[in-house]
């Protein structure tokens, strides 16, 4: 079924183009069907359709060349329980909060030493994400507006406040 993504930003990857080929979505190991979507640095495993015998393994590997081109693997959650093997390979379920008020659970894996964005929100100006900082130890939030930005960093030690740009 057809997976839908939390923003309409960004575009349709299909098998045997060249961006599709170089992460190893090609036409023998996708059917015709198969498409990912990329936004920004995330690439949301939106409709595979994986062809021959060893479908976790495909998964597996189509991953592992995303994140090694510097992406975040995105891939949604189908069934109610969760995905152990999925964990085991280091992805985290994290939930989506969509613009139409519907939430998406999916499983995200990012290269090791990028940022992996957690929440993104926006309103009066004000912009803030929370972003994992390549630890699993901590996680950080940034509120930007008008040039200035707010950081706070929590860790097991405590939390450290920065402001940046004034």
């Amino acid at each position: 079924g057809r997976v839908m993504t939390p923003s309409q930003a960004g575009y349709a990857i299909h098998p045997s183009s060249p961006e599709a080929t170089e992460i190893g979505l090609t036409p023998d190991r996708f059917g015709p069907e198969t498409y990912l979507w990329r936004n920004g640095n995330l690439l949301w495993f939106t409709h595979l359709d994986i062809q021959g015998l060893h479908p976790r393994k495909v998964l597996h590997d189509l991953a592992a060349r995303a994140n090694a081109r510097g992406l975040v693997a995105v891939i949604p959650q189908e069934e109610e329980t969760v995905d152990q093997e999925l964990l085991e390979w280091g992805f985290v379920l994290r939930a989506f909060d969509c613009k139409d008020g519907r939430r998406i659970l999916a499983y995200l894996r990012g290269p090791r030493g990028l940022p992996l964005v957690h929440a993104c929100y926006e309103k009066f100006g004000v912009r803030v994400t929370v972003t994992d900082e390549t630890d699993d130890l901590g996680f950080t939030v940034r509120a930007e507006v008008h040039g200035t930005t707010v950081r706070l960093d929590a860790t097991p030690e405590g939390i450290q406040t920065w402001t940046e740009g004034v």
